[in-house]
C-alpha cells in the first residue's frame, strides 16, 4: 500500500507532510513530519485548493527555486530548494543467489516451505 507524502486534516483543511513516505526533494527542503505546508513560492494552499498544487507542481522543471513556508510547532519557517526531479527510495530485502547444496539454501526452504 502507498502511503501519500502530503496528509490532510479534514477539520483545519492544512496540509501537512506526514510521517510515511518521504522523496529526495522534501528530504532537500528539510521538510519534517507534521509541517504544515502555508504556501509555495507566495501562492497558499488548503485542501480547497490542492488541485492547484498538484497543477502547479508539474511545471516545476530542474534548476527553478522554490520557497516553501511551513508552520513548524507554531512558528513560520522557510525553506528553500532548488528543484530536481524527486526520487523515491525504498528499502527492500533481495534472496541471495545460491546454489542449492548451499547449506543456507536448504536453511531457507525449511524455514519458508517445512521442507
Amino acid at each position: 500500500m502507498r502511503e501519500p507524502f502530503i496528509d490532510i486534516d479534514e477539520q483545519s483543511k492544512e496540509l501537512l507532510f506526514g510521517a510515511g513516505m518521504t522523496n529526495s526533494m522534501i528530504t532537500k527542503f528539510g521538510a519534517q513530519p507534521g509541517d504544515v505546508i502555508q504556501s509555495i513560492n507566495e501562492q497558499t494552499y488548503n485542501l480547497d485548493n490542492i488541485n492547484a498544487l498538484i497543477m502547479s507542481s508539474m511545471s516545476w522543471k530542474a534548476g527553478d527555486e522554490l520557497n516553501l513556508v511551513v508552520m513548524r510547532e507554531g512558528t513560520p519557517t522557510t525553506l528553500t530548494a532548488v528543484y530536481e526531479t524527486p526520487v523515491v527510495t525504498k528499502e527492500m530485502i533481495v534472496p541471495m543467489e545460491l546454489s542449492e547444496d548451499d547449506a543456507r539454501m536448504k536453511l531457507r526452504q525449511v524455514w519458508l516451505f517445512g521442507e
